[in-house]
């Protein structure tokens, strides 16, 4: 038998239009575990955000996290590489994102730092007691920047998006939702992180299938042997695609890998 390698995205692709993992979903992967494959998951969230989702799924192999900026360890809840930049070495790009008034937050050094100029933009997080934030000003210096977010109205995103990368050329920079631009260190992607992943599992690429639904997803989708997008994707996305599969409304990636592998099926 050969063992395939799954990597799905997580929002828009694998869970629920309400940011969830069904029991659709939880049944395919452990069915798929049990016929021999990997199952595991390749997202934009951190590996904090990412945990209680692993933990329904029962994941222990190694997560593509901050867009492939992280590849983290469940198991001994460590990080096996990351791909980080400092405040130091990102001056410009902070400054020219003050410059514009861009609301925007940056994932560093374990926490969530918050830009001093757009603090109430955050309110949420502010009054969620789990959720600690730290305000960022000019003079903080962060040493291990994971991602920069740039928030943005949908209907900006796009024209944000092509200024940004044109300005800031040597950064790998995504739309990663229609109101979130993600920037990242140089030669950071969900691909790039995907084939270090099968070289630690001693999975050939020909044996790897993902899944997703935006823009950062685009890459990985490119790099596997088979690249699938779910129909809620943007066209941009769909294009760069092998197969189209249904909406993540309908449990899309659980119902493939059911056929796909003929997986048995709760009754």
């Amino acid at each position: 038998m050969h063992r395939h390698l799954l990597v799905s995205d997580l929002d828009g692709t694998l869970l629920n239009e309400y940011g969830n993992v069904t029991d659709a979903t939880v049944e395919a992967v452990r069915a798929l575990r049990d016929a021999g494959h990997y199952f595991t998951v390749a997202t934009g969230r951190s590996p904090m955000m990412t945990k209680p989702i692993l933990e329904k799924l029962e994941i222990d192999l190694p997560v593509i996290t901050y867009n492939g900026a992280c590849l983290y360890d469940p198991r001994s809840d460590r990080p096996i590489f990351t791909r980080t930049y400092s405040s130091e070495s990102s001056k410009e790009l902070l400054h020219y994102l003050r410059e514009k008034e861009y609301h925007f937050h940056v994932l560093a050094d374990g926490a969530f730092h918050v830009d001093e100029g757009t603090i109430t933009r955050y309110e949420w997080y502010r009054s969620n007691k789990d959720f600690h934030i730290h305000v960022l000003s000019p003079a903080s210096p962060l040493h291990s920047i994971a991602k920069t977010t740039v928030m943005v109205e949908e209907k900006e995103l796009l024209p944000v998006w092509n200024e940004l990368v044109q300005a800031f050329p040597r950064w790998s920079i995504y739309a990663s939702s229609p109101q979130t631009i993600d920037i990242h260190a140089a030669n950071t992607s969900k691909g790039r992180t995907l084939e270090h992943l099968t070289r630690e599992l001693k999975v050939p690429m020909k044996q790897t299938i993902t899944f997703g639904n935006y823009y950062n997803d685009i890459d990985m989708l490119q790099v596997a042997d088979l690249g699938i997008a779910v129909k809620n994707a943007p066209p941009a996305v769909k294009v760069e695609a092998d197969l189209l599969i249904d909406s993540h409304e309908n449990n899309a990636v659980a119902n493939f890998m059911n056929l796909y592998f003929k997986l048995p099926q709760a009754t």
